[in-house]
């Protein structure tokens, strides 16, 4: 009573000049004691402050004070989880809020507070505390929505892309919308059953069957220079890049300016065309490399020298592909 006599003697009689009398303490002993008191002040001309206001519709911790819901005791290892689920870019909007709901109500916040805070109503927060105590983390999700059931065989869709279309249709491979066509649904579903299993069409790379028949043995001898190359020995890689063009521009070259990139002319002089043999350490990253006139085995040969000439007093092993010029009798000898 000695607070409710304070708002009063604070509100109408501090204002208005009334004493509290004992039909105020009387009233409020009775039921709707709040209703009954608002409607004394309304009587009296008086706008009740904040302080009166939250007395009167239950804010503070008195008798009439509202209830607070209990914190929600979260599950071993969620907190972490769910904090992370807040600090991730890529996690959708709505999830975010639903963790900070979770979280919020974990440190005792108010469901009226923990709505405004966040920007929802208080049903929206009761509806997430009850899915998180009921099912934890899994429960924030969104449910299966009501409706009809979908109507597209994804598993018929990925038959029919993987099989080559009809002769009559005159195409090498499907498109989206010609298969979409075909099947008698939209082309963005088939495009969607594409990228969730991965399918491209329109895309094809190519391979080669070797016809070599020593083969294996070939690709166990330099996988096994990579893997455990031999102490004290030098494993190189050798190719060569044939027909480069030797080219000249008519005129020197104008060099790149704030805003101009740099300019050529589209004509120019050719000066015939070079090979380029190189052979590279694989330990250390040297090269090796030399310029010929010609790419036959002659000049192979040479350039094998070379590279001896390079590394000098060591076991060498050489990595090479078959082509024409690194298979004759003259290199194989080398070689060995």
């Amino acid at each position: 009573m000695l607070v409710v006599n304070e708002l009063l003697r604070g509100e109408c009689c501090r204002r208005l000049a009334v004493q509290p009398t004992k039909g105020h303490l009387t009233l409020l002993r009775r039921p709707f004691d709040k209703f009954w008191l608002h409607l004394d002040i309304l009587r009296l001309h008086m706008a009740p402050s904040v302080a009166c206001r939250k007395w009167l519709y239950g804010r503070s911790s008195g008798q009439w004070g509202m209830s607070v819901a209990a914190p929600i005791v979260l599950r071993p290892g969620d907190e972490s989880k769910l904090r992370t689920v807040l600090r991730c870019s890529t996690a959708g909007a709505g999830v975010a809020q639903r963790a900070r709901i979770v979280l919020l109500a974990a440190e005792g916040v108010s469901n009226a507070e923990i709505g405004r805070r966040v920007g929802v109503s208080r049903p929206t927060v009761l509806t997430w505390r009850a899915r998180y105590e009921q099912s934890g983390i899994a429960g924030l999700g969104d449910l299966d929505r009501s409706g009809r059931p979908p109507v597209i065989d994804d598993l018929a869709v990925v038959v029919a892309t993987l099989a080559a279309p009809p002769a009559s249709l005159g195409v090498t491979h499907w498109s989206a919308r010609l298969l979409g066509k075909h099947l008698g649904i939209s082309f963005a579903s088939v495009a969607r059953i594409w990228r969730e299993h991965d399918l491209k069409p329109w895309k094809r790379e190519t391979f080669k069957f070797s016809t070599d028949p020593e083969l294996d043995a070939k690709v166990r001898d330099v996988l096994g220079l990579y893997l455990n190359p031999p102490e004290k020995a030098v494993v190189v890689c050798i190719d060569e890049k044939t027909q480069i063009q030797a080219l000249d521009r008519t005129a020197a070259i104008l060099p790149m300016r704030p805003g101009l990139p740099e300019k050529a002319t589209h004509d120019y002089l050719r000066h015939g065309t070079t090979s380029l043999f190189a052979a590279l350490e694989v330990a250390t990253g040297t090269v090796t490399d030399a310029c010929y006139q010609r790419h036959t085995h002659a000049e192979f040969l040479d350039f094998l020298k070379l590279v001896a000439k390079a590394y000098p007093r060591v076991r060498l092993h050489v990595v090479a592909d078959n082509y024409a010029t690194h298979v004759c009798p003259e290199s194989e000898v080398m070689e060995m």
